[in-house]
């Protein structure tokens, strides 16, 4: 008898778990085809997303498993990057760690990848190369192929974004002819995308005939499915290839068109950037009215939405129209915006740093209480699955314990293999955590060379710049004076204002070429070895405390005391580079530390160890924040962003320290007690064998 009641008990159960699933599956189909519905927006609509998500969150409250609801915060944060609201797509992205990943395939794949492309809309390239490589370690050896693929071409475009058209050939090469072998739903966007992004690399590599025909292709498609705001890129790119043919009319059609559509769906940053180009068109073609009122529209505009990068190209553009018109005074104040304006897309970029930052603590914090509340929750549910037990037990009564027993065995039984399961995860999640440590520290390698690169360019472009422009000055105003001179229409007070303005020009061409050279010496000083310096035997000591006496000569105006102590110990070293880090990290004390200090000390103590040396440096300075200390040794990284250092003091002193004298150096921030670099230098160099 007991048996009958047990296995009515239990077809009852699978009744009711059958018609449950019917419902959740035909709920499931509705929200798969809503999100569709949001993925076609990106191509066709992307200021329409915000709206159509808050529908579907709204309709499908309780039925949005996991999966769903990654997805929608992927396409919306795609909705605000197609919007040029990057800082609103970082933010939502963001939201991804507020799920739980292990439902999530390739949850590190789609997180990095969709910051790689914020950041490569904001114009940082270097970070955005950063998060792709990061996206590509942890997809490339999975199943789905589709997401490779996508990261390759993500991979291959964010490095023609740098220039680095050489090297994106491979991976834009291998990601069409994926597309080309495809036949889904979306084959057609995705086609276009890789003939583009191939077309690009190609056009700047001078193979124009090649690149026109794959930026018309993907045109072709575009238009056959209405992918209306990708059709803005083809007309740019075409664009700009009638433009370097000087075919002005075909190329201002195409640009009327591409600025049209950006301006359409609120992409701003892409209608300024259309804009652009048709004013360098305007000033070739010798259109200068239009070029003036397109050019002042496109500073008003990027002043407005803070676009900093397009308003220093629009400033070096006016620049050169000024100096061809022979308005000198106006190319030279307009060339030194230019260089002001490069200098806030500097500081824009420490900002966007820092947003960043902020962002992650902000979804640290929800984390933790969302934490709180599943244990509550957690809590609650058991409470209320002891009730359900105890009302079973009473209403199936004992014909049914034997079973209600077997069930909560197996029950337990399956907690266990939970937690064993849970277990094995936390293992391989420790082993991917140290394997990925490996591999950011490859991708932030590669993102150094890149600043230092582009860091050396900035420096010296303006300078440069400058002295060029000047030195045109001279040109034009010496041909003037002798052509003057050879018809005798000279006159004294023509000559002397012509003499002036070359006298003027002369001199800012001498002062921006010696601080052209000046910045040279500086850079070579970036290398780990200084030039003449070779390995001697000297006691630390004395040397220090010489050299301590020397610099104290030159800051007596400072009113700043330097006490040298400690052991004497004999160290085999580069004395002349220990004495350049001890008169920067003075240099950096009396500059920054000591900037609102009125009693300035600096403690110098030597100690002896078993194999080594240690030297303490401590100022009683304002000290450094925390946020600072992983960045002040970074090329070109300075807290007076519009001051005259360039920021490779203290990389100097790093590099100085680490790769000639074989030592290490440390940094222990206080804002009482100032700032301290411990310095570990070894008694003995080890040869090194190339």
């Amino acid at each position: 008898m007991k048996y009958k009641y047990h296995n009515i008990f239990i077809n009852l159960l699978l009744l009711l778990s059958t018609y449950h699933f019917s419902v959740l599956a035909n709920t499931q189909d509705e929200i798969k085809q809503n999100i569709l519905q949001v993925r076609k927006l990106l191509g066709s609509e992307p200021k329409a997303i915000p709206t159509k998500v808050a529908l579907i969150r709204k309709q499908y409250k309780k039925e949005l498993t996991t999966v769903n609801r990654a997805q929608l915060i992927n396409y919306e944060s795609f909705g605000f990057i197609h919007t040029g609201q990057y800082q609103l797509a970082l933010e939502k992205i963001e939201e991804l760690n507020e799920l739980d990943r292990s439902e999530i395939n390739d949850f590190d794949g789609l997180i990095n990848g969709t910051k790689g492309i914020i950041y490569r809309h904001m114009g940082q390239g270097d970070d955005a190369l950063k998060y792709f490589l990061l996206a590509y370690q942890s997809v490339k050896e999975k199943p789905n192929k589709e997401n490779k693929i996508t990261l390759e071409n993500n991979i291959g475009y964010t490095s023609v974004q740098l220039g680095f058209y050489q090297q994106a050939l491979p991976f834009l090469k291998r990601v069409l002819a994926q597309r080309l072998k495809q036949n889904t739903p979306n084959t057609p966007k995705f086609l276009a995308m890789a003939y583009n992004n191939l077309g690009e690399a190609l056009f700047h590599l001078k193979q124009v005939k090649q690149a026109q025909e794959y930026h018309q292709k993907a045109l072709t498609i575009r238009l056959e499915h209405n992918l209306t705001f990708h059709l803005s890129y083809s007309y740019h790119n075409l664009a700009l290839i009638y433009h370097q043919q000087e075919k002005y009319q075909q190329a201002k059609a195409y640009l009327g068109k591409a600025i049209a559509i950006r301006r359409d769906n609120n992409y701003i940053l892409g209608e300024l950037e259309s804009q652009l180009v048709l004013a360098k068109i305007y000033q070739e073609a010798q259109e200068n009215n239009k070029f003036i009122s397109l050019a002042t529209n496109i500073i008003t505009t990027a002043k407005k939405e803070n676009q900093l990068k397009v308003l220093a190209e629009i400033y070096q553009v006016q620049s050169h129209y000024y100096q061809s018109a022979g308005q000198y005074k106006k190319a030279l104040s307009t060339f030194k915006l230019y260089h002001n304006t490069l200098e806030g897309v500097k500081i824009k970029k420490t900002d966007t740093h820092l947003a960043q930052y902020l962002t992650k603590s902000s979804t640290v914090a929800k984390e933790v209480n969302i934490i709180q509340l599943e244990k509550e929750n957690e809590i609650k549910q058991l409470a209320v699955a002891n009730q359900q037990k105890i009302s079973v037990i009473i209403i199936i009564s004992a014909t049914v314990i034997v079973s209600t027993l077997s069930l909560f065995i197996w029950l337990i039984w399956l907690n266990r293999k939970k937690i064993q399961t849970i277990n094995l995860y936390l293992s391989s999640t420790l082993d991917e955590l140290k394997s990925t440590q490996e591999k950011l520290i490859e991708s932030e390698k590669m993102s150094a060379i890149t600043t230092l690169v582009s860091g050396m360019a900035h420096q010296i472009n303006t300078p440069l710049g400058i002295g060029v422009t000047a030195t045109s000055v001279i040109n034009e105003k010496v041909i003037a004076l002798a052509e003057a001179v050879e018809q005798g229409t000279i006159k004294r007070t023509t000559m002397k204002s012509m003499l002036n303005d070359v006298i003027d020009a002369s001199q800012l061409t001498l002062s921006n070429l010696n601080k052209t050279a000046s910045l040279v010496t500086q850079f070579k000083m970036v290398s780990s070895q200084l030039e003449g310096d070779t390995q001697q035997q000297f006691e630390l000591l004395t040397l220090i405390t010489k050299q301590s006496i020397l610099l104290n000569e030159q800051l007596k105006h400072n009113s700043c005391t330097i006490n040298v102590h400690g052991t004497k110990v004999d160290i085999t070293s580069y004395p002349n580079a220990l004495n350049k880090v001890l008169s920067q990290l003075i240099s950096n004390s009396v500059e920054h530390g000591f900037s609102e200090q009125e009693i300035q000390t600096i403690d110098i103590e030597i100690k002896a160890l078993s194999e080594t040396v240690m030297i303490i440096y401590q100022d009683n300075g304002k000290g450094i924040d925390s946020e600072q200390i992983s960045k002040i040794f970074t090329p070109f990284y300075t807290s007076k962003m519009t001051g005259e250092r360039l920021g490779l003091g203290l990389s100097i002193v790093y590099n100085l320290i680490v790769h000639l004298m074989q030592g290490k150096i440390t940094v222990e921030p206080s804002t009482d007690k100032g700032i301290s670099f411990l310095i570990e230098l070894p008694l003995q160099l080890e040869k090194i064998t190339g």
